[in-house]
């Protein structure tokens, strides 16, 4: 299992430069974890407009087969945070969209934000829903085309996105991390999509992950609280730990380099746009 990080990096890099030499470059992008199992078929871990746009444009991303051009675009959302989904609208003009989410996300997309009733005049979106709702709190599911990889969604307890009807008074399902477990190897990658506050379950399947996706953007209101999440995650088994961060905020306790140091001191990595990790 590959994993490529795309965070809406600059579009017109020449295809010579490494992908690393957009670390830095501005973005209001949370960031989308694209995962393939073989190269050639790719699921996207939610989908922002700047990494949409980035898809049609960026040149390097052609070296990689399928990725911007497949015959069907597999979409998994966490939420309906618009920094997770709003990049639907950019996806318009081009292959059917296989789209996998959970009841609450999708009544969101088609109530509130109303994406989806606009994105279905433009092309083919296929509803795939992850059952995690009610009392169900976990739900184990494969993308179609991608039989190598098992998706298992896990209820977080990350707050409805302050349009959501429910926000303040959550429902299950609202948000979810992810663990994709490659079936021939074992090798699980889990992503969750707010660091605090983790549930119980959460910590357990992040303890079994290879690689760790942590969105950093609310690390802690105080330097106190983001340095005892630090600790939390540097405890971890995993043998690389990431944390996303939008590049418009700065992050808790004391700013950017500040807490660059703190996270690299303890094994902690910061993703960047074009990051690739092979599991």
């Amino acid at each position: 299992m590959k994993m490529i990080v795309l965070r809406g990096g600059e579009s017109t890099a020449s295809p010579s430069r490494p992908f690393d030499a957009c670390r830095g470059a501005p973005s209001r992008s949370h960031g989308t974890l694209a995962l393939t199992p073989d190269g050639e078929h790719w699921a996207l871990l939610n989908i922002s407009p700047p990494v949409a746009h980035q898809l049609d444009t960026d040149r390097r991303l052609r070296a990689q087969s399928g990725l911007a051009d497949g015959d069907v675009r597999a979409i998994v959302l966490t939420d309906a945070q618009l920094d997770h989904g709003a990049g639907l609208l950019n996806m318009r003009d081009g292959a059917a969209i296989d789209l996998y989410a959970t009841p609450a996300v999708f009544e969101d997309l088609t109530n509130t934000l109303q994406v989806l009733p606009v994105l279905q005049h433009y092309c083919p979106v296929h509803w795939r829903v992850i059952p995690v709702a009610g009392e169900a709190d976990t739900a184990r599911f494969h993308v179609d085309g991608m039989p190598a990889l098992e998706f298992t969604a896990v209820a977080a307890t990350a707050a409805a996105p302050r349009h959501s009807p429910r926000h303040g008074c959550p429902m299950m399902g609202d948000s979810v991390a992810m663990a994709v477990r490659q079936r021939d190897t074992g090798a699980r990658l889990f992503c969750a999509p707010s660091p605090q506050p983790l549930s119980a379950a959460e910590v357990d399947w992040m303890r079994d992950a290879d690689v760790v996706v942590i969105n950093a953007e609310a690390l802690g209101d105080t330097e106190a609280d983001s340095a005892a999440w630090m600790e939390q995650l540097a405890a971890m088994p995993a043998r690389r730990k990431l944390l996303l961060q939008p590049l418009h905020r700065q992050p808790p306790a004391g700013g950017l380099k500040r807490a660059q140091r703190q996270a690299e001191s303890q094994g902690i990595e910061w993703a960047y746009d074009g990051m690739e990790i092979t599991l």
